[in-house]
């Protein structure tokens, strides 16, 4: 036992003559609690505590709650007090003079909630000095925050399926996170990668004064074939897209579904048409069909396939009785979805037809509700 009894003192007699210094942290928040001593041997009658985000965004609003007590009685105190943020040489020791950021006092409670925005200073590590003068005494209260800069970066391009010896015209648009703002006069990379990770396009261009950077790549006659990932790129951030480079015929016909009604019952009957039509006017006769439909729950499920022919009209009229329950989607309100995807195959054309429309192939999707 006296041993222990010795610990006890050593580190009551170290808090009676430093002070005592604890961080918290609570839900992301960093609390810093700070008691000084007034003397080699008094603990000051303050107790100050800071509340706030130890990361910032520069040129963001920030905030900081400060909460001011007397220490021996536990009641808020009246004080005034100030926030300001200090540079740190290399990240460890403070570098010029504090930028003033708050300076208010505290209400009835001994609470003040400063708002404040950050500066737009490099991107590190800084100092948050919080300042209290009252009828008591004065203190300090330090502590370490980082301040970042986060962009937002919108990369498009003008379509999802390229060919080869296509040009993909990509264009990037930047802000700045903390402000909405575009960012300008900065060099914003572009990047191409084909479908097996060779680099194949890399090209620097300045962001205008609307924050727009764009460029233009063209495709080899023979390359690989397969999914393309386009890349725009700062210093702070970046964002990807994925495009499909391959050989494809378009289709010579269009493709529609259409149904009674728009809404069923669980357990009804759904009765629908597909209509198929080339694109010079004449309908798709004797062509197969089939039907899937899918409905959602955890991920899509297919219920049914229904297969025919149409008729010399282009169409081809199908029925198909619901399931007599299904699972409701939070983003249609509750309602259930049932998606009737229809596919034509090949189908022979009219007379006046060219052969070579024969062999096409066309899709579309209708959503009725349940």
């Amino acid at each position: 036992m006296k041993p222990i009894i010795r610990t006890v003192a050593i580190v009551f007699a170290a808090a009676t003559i430093f002070g005592v210094f604890a961080i918290a942290q609570r839900n992301g928040r960093q609390t810093a609690r700070v008691v000084r001593t007034a003397g080699p041997y008094d603990v000051s009658p303050l107790e100050t505590e800071v509340l706030g985000q130890s990361r910032w965004l520069r040129g963001g609003p920030a905030a900081l709650r400060v909460i001011v007590t007397d220490h021996n009685s536990g009641k808020p105190v009246d004080a005034r007090v100030k926030i300001a943020l200090a540079a740190l040489d290399a990240g460890v020791k403070p570098a010029g003079e504090p930028a003033p950021l708050y300076d208010g006092r505290t209400n009835s409670v001994g609470s003040v909630d400063a708002e404040f925005r950050a500066p737009s200073s490099a991107p590190g590590a800084y100092d948050i000095r919080v300042n209290v003068d009252s009828s008591l005494g004065k203190d300090e209260v330090i502590q370490r925050i980082q301040l970042e800069q986060a962009v937002q970066i919108m990369l498009t391009c003008d379509k999802p399926l390229y060919q080869p010896a296509q040009t993909i015209h990509l264009r990037a648009l930047a802000l700045d996170l903390a402000n909405r703002r575009a960012i300008t006069d900065q060099p914003l990379t572009f990047e191409v990668e084909d479908a097996r990770g060779n680099k194949v396009f890399k090209k620097t261009e300045n962001l205008s004064q609307f924050g727009v950077a764009g460029v233009d790549f063209q495709l080899a006659d023979e390359v690989n074939m397969g999914t393309y990932t386009l890349r725009a790129s700062l210093p702070s951030g970046q964002t990807e897209k994925k495009v499909r480079v391959e050989r494809y015929v378009l289709p010579k016909f269009k493709v529609g579904i259409t149904t009674e009604k728009s809404y069923y019952l669980p357990g009804e009957t759904v009765k629908g048409t597909v209509q198929a039509d080339y694109f010079f006017g004449k309908p798709v006769a004797s062509s197969k069909v089939a039907i899937t439909v899918n409905t959602i729950d955890i991920g899509v499920s297919k219920l049914a396939e229904l297969q025919g022919t149409t008729d010399a009209g282009g169409a081809y009229k199908f029925e198909y009785q619901l399931p007599n329950s299904f699972v409701g989607q939070p983003f249609e309100q509750g309602k259930a979805v049932a998606e009737f995807q229809g596919r034509h195959g090949y189908g022979r054309p009219p007379a006046d037809a060219e052969q070579d429309r024969a062999g096409s192939e066309g899709s579309h999707s209708h959503r009725p509700r349940s």
